[in-house]
């Protein structure tokens, strides 16, 4: 079925498999489409995804909102497998797309959770054969490596052992003992040393027989080699009576090589935290209101739109709208913010967030594909796309590790045929070139520092929805922003008013408007409650269709409105009306009891945080921009309060993106920031597209970043951290290649034992793993805490091998 060797053949008639998944794909598909795909190269996959595809499209059309989920899949030998699996989900009822990677035996999934659930989805795997399991709790099962933390304490105990039953033979007090506890001495040694190579040292050599297999030198390989040429080297002087065994040798290599695997570890793990966080904090169930009543739902089984209630410190399970009641929100988990923020009706309250106050009832916005899951899933896909500076690392590592062969090789030749030494110092020399010089530090210089950029981002509430939008990002030189919306709230608020000396006219005006739920009335009020103003009770209200209102306040009558329909405009106010009048502001006058006496302008509020955001850009260098569809007028307006030199006014959406092109022809990096349909053309066409989080579905899709929580001043942060990312990368590969080559120098002339090159290159990981927590803000008093005493234990198994120096 699937063309490869065939190791252990399962019989089922009159053919022969491979494995049980060509058996049932050859019962799935039938003799007679097998037969039509044999006569051609390989399994034709495209033509039998065709057919499943065409049987999966109603249910395609009638997923408003497809689920996706992803297992990882444990059991797969071959291609046959795959595809095994795929064709058994996409005849499933509800299952709109199954794509299974063969190298990684991931299977991505998306179905119609009202036809199908994910449970459902993995009872069907396992009834192949196979065993499925979440994504996320493998990988919290892989990261947290508990397996490999015991095999590197058992390799410590059993080597701390091994040092104190080599010192009677590096002493050359061993023939001095009695035949039968020498021969005790040595049998232990032996056994221990089995044990440290073949079980702590395992993963190392499973590595090396993928490497043999693939035909692909790798640091597994360096490694596994110079063990066992060490172990080898043992027995065979143990069965020939030779004066000196080398099994501590092995012992301190694995110990050391698994400490080093350990950190690396340990630091994946906490960059990866929002993951299993994601997992383990959402509730599984909720409230939903139906018919006036509380009914307890699954979360999957949610559909956007429905109405459902969270209590005093509850979580939120989904991504939800707020439409009754008033609370605080502990949204940490998502920004790392510890201070509460206020929710009011129609605010969005994140899946992730903790609610405390009044219960309150909430719209589901999203059941799947949360802010908080969308988060976990480009962190993790951050991480595993092949930046430029990965790809330049690999293409390093391609030629390093044969190149340290060669020198491993050349270095035994030249102590053993040339120099004439003795075959065990020689041994030992080629030993010491091939685990100093294990590109281990190389290999994480990359991923490491983008994974922890990547988690900095995450706890900014900045969503990646391109995985190579941290790269982007570091690269940028100029930013345009759209004015409506983005630098500006969309929301009216009071620019300047007349008489200046007179701020309690706002008393007046926000009383009479305050039943009105008009923007400009919000604008009143809100000016009044910042003023610190009692407002008097309103005794009658009306709405004058076209121009304002008209209310009685304390007995007073009072008219607000766009004109003066009574009363005179004092003639000293005409300068400044003039001048309101051509920067567009909107103008709006307030007449009690016939006369006038108020006039105010409003214009577009600036959002929270722009005035600092543009500060901090220009003192950056970054070139600014601001392009809008409004007026010359109101463009220049806001131009001018954030002292933005270029601005471009009354720009279709096509126009907004020719201007992103002008720059990009010009040779200069540049990033849109934008949140509407309108946004969009620019936003794919800028080489970083940012848009915020309250931006409709299209122009969320379109841009490279997502503000979720419309923070616009994490724009400063997000450069900042894609810079510093990339510094600290370019300083990790320097450090790594200038570190092994000066480490092979030491090797090679003989003055690094294999125990000490063992522990350089630990410690060129763990500066390496230091550089790179710097991205995401990690203490660094904390971290050279822990790096001392990692030294300190270096120190001592060094110490207690010295004599092997």
């Amino acid at each position: 079925m699937c063309g490869q060797t065939v190791r252990l053949p399962i019989p089922s008639g009159h053919h022969v498999f491979c494995c049980h998944g060509c058996k049932e794909l050859y019962e799935v598909l039938g003799e007679q489409q097998v037969a039509i795909l044999k006569q051609q190269p390989g399994l034709r996959l495209e033509s039998i995804k065709k057919e499943s595809a065409n049987a999966q499209a109603p249910s395609l059309l009638q997923a408003i909102d497809p689920q996706r989920t992803a297992f990882r899949i444990e059991g797969i030998t071959c291609p046959s497998c795959a595809i095994l699996i795929e064709q058994v989900l996409l005849r499933q009822h509800g299952v709109i797309s199954a794509k299974l990677d063969f190298t990684e035996s991931i299977a991505e999934i998306a179905l119609d959770a009202s036809c199908i659930s994910k449970e459902r989805v993995q009872a069907e795997i396992e009834k192949l054969g196979y065993t499925a399991h979440s994504v996320i709790e493998t990988e919290e099962e892989d990261f947290a490596g508990a397996k490999l933390l015991r095999r590197f304490l058992l390799a410590l105990i059993l080597t701390a052992i091994m040092m104190m039953l080599s010192v009677p033979i590096w002493s050359e007090y061993l023939p001095q003992f009695p035949h039968a506890l020498r021969t005790l001495v040595v049998g232990f040694l032996l056994g221990l040393t089995s044990i440290v190579l073949f079980y702590s040292g395992w993963p190392f050599l499973r590595g090396a027989l993928a490497s043999l297999h693939n035909r692909i030198p790798t640091m597994d390989l360096l490694v596994s080699i110079g063990s066992i040429a060490a172990y080898g080297y043992s027995v065979a002087s143990l069965l020939t009576t030779q004066r000196f065994l080398y099994f501590d040798t092995v012992g301190l290599l694995i110990t050391f090589l698994l400490l080093s695997r350990n950190l690396e570890y340990a630091a994946r793990l906490r960059a990866l935290q929002i993951l299993h966080v994601a997992k383990r904090l959402i509730p599984e169930e909720m409230q939903v209101l139906q018919n006036g009543e509380i009914v307890t739902k699954r979360v999957e089984h949610v559909l956007s739109g429905e109405h459902f209630v969270c209590g005093h410190g509850e979580v939120v399970p989904v991504d939800a709208r707020l439409i009754e009641g008033a609370v605080l929100a502990d949204e940490s988990i998502l920004t790392g913010e510890a201070k509460r923020v206020e929710k009011g009706v129609r605010d969005l309250v994140y899946a992730g967030s903790r609610l405390f106050g009044e219960r309150a009832v909430l719209e589901v916005v999203r059941s799947t594909q949360t802010l908080l899951e969308q988060t976990a899933q480009y962190v993790r896909m951050a991480q595993a796309k092949q930046s430029h500076w990965k790809r330049l690392a690999d293409r390093i590592l391609q030629v390093f590790v044969p190149f340290v062969f060669a020198m491993g090789l050349l270095t035994f030749l030249y102590w053993d045929l040339i120099r004439h030494i003795d075959f065990a110092t020689a041994l030992l020399r080629a030993i010491a070139v091939l685990v100093i010089g294990c590109p281990c530090a190389l290999s994480i210089a990359t991923p490491l520092a983008i994974l922890n950029g990547a988690k900095k981002l995450a706890s900014l509430g900045v969503l990646l929805r391109s995985p190579d939008a941290l790269e982007r990002a570091g690269q940028i030189q100029a930013v345009v922003f759209d004015k409506t919306g983005t630098i500006t709230t969309g929301r009216l608020s009071v620019f300047d008013y007349l008489p200046k000396e007179r701020s309690e006219i706002f008393k007046w005006i926000a009383s009479a408007e305050l039943p009105s739920e008009h923007p400009i009335a919000d604008a009143f009020v809100r000016k009044a409650k910042e003023l610190g103003l009692t407002l008097y009770p309103v005794t009658s209200f009306k709405e004058l269709t076209s121009w304002g209102i008209q209310a009685v306040v304390e007995g007073r009558t009072l008219q607000v409105g766009a004109s003066v329909t009574s009363g005179v405009v004092p003639c000293e106010w005409d300068a400044v009306l003039a001048r309101w009048r051509t920067q567009g502001l909107t103008i709006v006058y307030a007449v009690m009891n016939g006369e006038v006496f108020a006039a105010i302008s409003l214009s577009d509020e600036l959002r929270t945080g722009v005035l600092p955001l543009i500060r901090e850009l220009k003192g950056k260098g970054i070139e600014l921009a601001i392009a809008s569809g409004d007026s010359e007028s109101a463009t220049s307006l806001v131009a001018q309060r954030l002292e933005v030199q270029h601005f471009y006014a009354r720009q279709t959406a096509l126009q907004k993106a020719d201007l992103i092109c002008s720059f990009k022809n010009r040779g200069i990096r540049v990033a849109f920031v934008g949140d509407g349909v309108n946004d969009s053309p620019a936003l794919v066409e800028a080489d970083l597209g940012i848009a915020l989080g309250s931006s409709p579905d299209i122009a969320l899709e379109a841009g490279h970043l997502v503000l979720a929580h419309n923070d616009i001043q994490a724009i400063s942060r997000i450069l900042t951290t894609a810079r510093l990312t990339f510094t600290v990368i370019r300083q990790n590969l320097l450090w790594a290649i200038s570190y092994n080559l000066l480490a092979q120098l030491l090797a090679v002339t003989g003055i690094a034992s294999p125990a000490l090159a063992a522990l350089a290159m630990m410690l060129s990981s763990v500066f390496v793993l230091g550089n790179s927590l710097r991205v995401s803000d990690f203490s660094v008093r904390h971290y050279l805490l822990r790096v001392t005493l990692i030294g300190s234990f270096g120190v001592v198994l060094w110490l207690l091998a010295f004599y092997r120096v």
